[in-house]
């Protein structure tokens, strides 16, 4: 037997075998989403959520919870994408999609506030997240002067699409970071008819997981949306939860034909603005 043949062998297995397990731990070190830091060019391995023309949203590989961590755009040298990366992709041309294109989530953007007065303020609102927005205007003033806008201080402000108004729907539950409503909200008007209705949104997150990285904060939780509803006649109602039949019959009772459709097909929350558009257009074109 040729010993040093066999040795030789080994030895040349081995080296493949060290080139195998180093090649796969790099693979496996980079088979998700990779973001290079221009500071140090540090890489990080993560899961790449969402991302804008300002921010990109991730989750650290390996982190005991799903934390939700931003960086800015400016910080980041190159961001690669796994083949098997579901991202929601939120540039300027498509800025309507998603929350953080949609609300602009941790920017400044132009807006307006309308007093209680009736006079209408021109300035910059400072967005801090989606439920917020309906506790607190964050103010600049065309002098550069910051204050807080509570809703019992003003009748409505918006910027961009986004329009608020000040509503009572005696909602008593947290809506964020175990704040409450103190009565009136800033609810954003979805459409405004003869039935208008008003979206609500929550966002909880368990104590244990309560972080706020970077700038802007994005919250690990809950968000749930529901609706407030205002009929032409009768009593308005909070519309919230998996099943809103009931409350919808009770709305547009007068509709005896939507009130039929609402009993067969068993609408769900998401159906709930068509439904209004459709009793609104039955009771503008329609109704006897």
């Amino acid at each position: 037997m040729n010993w040093i043949a066999l040795e030789s062998n080994t030895k040349f297995l081995k080296a493949i075998l060290i080139l195998i397990f180093t090649w796969a731990s790099v693979c496996f070190a980079h088979g998700q989403d990779v973001i290079v830091v221009r500071d140090g060019e540090r890489v990080i391995d993560c899961s790449v959520v969402e991302l804008n023309d300002s921010v990109i949203v991730y989750k650290v590989k390996g982190a005991a919870y799903d934390t939700l961590y931003t960086i800015a755009r400016t910080e980041v040298q190159s961001y690669t994408l796994s083949k098997k990366a579901k991202v929601v992709d939120i540039t300027s041309g498509n800025s309507r999609e998603g929350i953080l294109g949609k609300y602009h989530i941790g920017e400044v953007r132009p807006g307006y506030i309308v007093m209680l007065s009736g006079d209408t303020l021109f300035g910059l609102v400072k967005i801090k997240d989606i439920a917020f927005n309906q506790l607190q205007i964050d103010w600049i003033d065309e002098k550069g002067d910051s204050r807080i806008y509570s809703p019992n201080e003003a009748v409505a402000y918006g910027y961009d699409l986004i329009h608020y108004r000040s509503m009572d729907p005696g909602y008593k539950k947290e809506i964020t970071c175990e704040k409450r409503s103190e009565g009136a909200m800033f609810l954003e008007i979805i459409e405004e008819g003869p039935a208008k209705i008003f979206q609500l949104v929550t966002l909880t997150y368990p104590k244990s997981v309560v972080n706020a990285y970077g700038d802007p904060p994005i919250w690990y939780g809950t968000l749930k949306i529901g609706y407030y509803i205002v009929p032409p006649v009768g009593e308005a109602r909070v519309v919230i939860g998996s099943s809103p039949r009931n409350n919808l019959i009770k709305l547009f009772e007068d509709d005896t034909d939507l009130v039929q459709g609402l009993i067969d097909d068993k609408p769900q929350l998401k159906d709930v603005p068509a439904i209004v558009s459709k009793y609104n257009y039955w009771y503008t074109n329609i109704k006897k």
